[in-house]
């Protein structure tokens, strides 16, 4: 899972997907000057069937403190 967490407000839709973050760890983080990619591995290796001929984005425009 591939999250990127804003350092700045954003106006619009701010809503993400509840998650569980014990069941998961990171693996790797990339920061930029207005935000942070981090890398999420599964902790319970997790699988996600997703339609094949759908594609799905999740994203997040709401200020986290790490």
């Amino acid at each position: 899972m591939i999250i990127s967490w804003m350092k700045f407000f954003a106006e619009g839709d701010t809503k993400f997907p509840e998650i569980n973050f014990n069941n998961w760890e990171i693996s790797g983080r990339k920061d930029y000057k207005e935000f942070e990619v981090v890398y999420y591995k599964s902790k319970k290796n997790l699988k996600f069937n997703f339609p094949k001929d759908k594609s799905i984005s999740l994203f997040s425009t709401s200020r986290i403190n790490f």
